[in-house]
């Protein structure tokens, strides 16, 4: 009998819950690291007298690369102590070649999850006249793109590994969990949408309470690393969901 979305949510939050002082050591010097980076660099930004709207648009790209980065420097040690026993201890190395290279797949996988949309963009003002019609197609699209993405996405797993598989091997291995594979993805997409409900109704209490939403963005995120170690090691590497 072939694992269900149940089996690999249960088995991806007993590897957090198994392994929480690993999972300190990883990541609480990381997201000191990352807060204040990107506290300082909205303080430089914001404060200066020169802030256009072309250093906006530098803010947020450079916010995005700093948190890709951090992603990866976060994901590719928890994938080697899962996958291979590796263990890690409280200092945060310095990024390496496997955490940039990490990254740029990453951005790449999302970038060409969007692709479908963007290229639907011209078509766009040709439908002005039916705007559902467009709406749902680019929705449909978008749904495609990221069950596309997310399927390869066992790339990562398998660079933090220093394995790396072709994109073409990925698509074959995970062809067979292809219904599996999109239940988790919704339930991925559940849990961000949730996570970010609570930080809204938050916020709205209060500005401050945003910070309280931390912590649950936090296990959002070990979570959906621990999803993608536990769909690589089963699926590429034959392990039981034990």
């Amino acid at each position: 009998m072939r694992p269900t979305v149940f089996d690999f949510a249960t088995h991806s939050l007993s590897l957090i819950s198994r392994n929480w002082v690993e999972m300190l050591r990883i990541s609480a010097v990381r997201v000191l690291i990352y807060i204040v980076a990107v506290v300082a660099l909205e303080v430089a930004l914001w404060s200066s007298p020169l802030f256009d709207g072309s250093r906006a648009v530098f803010y947020v790209g450079l916010t995005v690369c700093i948190e890709m980065v951090f992603i990866a420097w976060l994901a590719v040690p928890w994938h080697r102590y899962v996958l291979l026993s590796e263990r890690q201890g409280w200092r945060a190395s310095i990024p390496g070649r496997a955490t940039l290279s990490y990254a740029l797949w990453a951005v790449l996988l999302i970038a060409g999850a969007f692709l479908p949309v963007i290229a639907l963009a011209p078509f766009g003002w040709l439908g002005g006249g039916f705007p559902f019609v467009v709406g749902i197609l680019a929705f449909g699209l978008v749904l495609f793109g990221l069950y596309v993405g997310f399927r390869l996405s066992l790339v990562l797993p398998s660079i933090a590994v220093g394995r790396p598989l072709r994109l073409a091997e990925v698509w074959s291995l995970t062809g067979p969990h292809r219904a599996v594979i999109a239940g988790v993805l919704a339930l991925i997409i559940g849990v961000y949408l949730l996570v970010g409900w609570v930080g809204i109704l938050l916020e709205s209490l209060h500005p401050a309470l945003i910070v309280a939403a931390t912590p649950l963005s936090w296990l959002s995120l070990l979570f959906d690393v621990s999803v993608l170690t536990t769909l690589y090691g089963h699926i590429v590497e034959d392990r039981p969901l034990t």
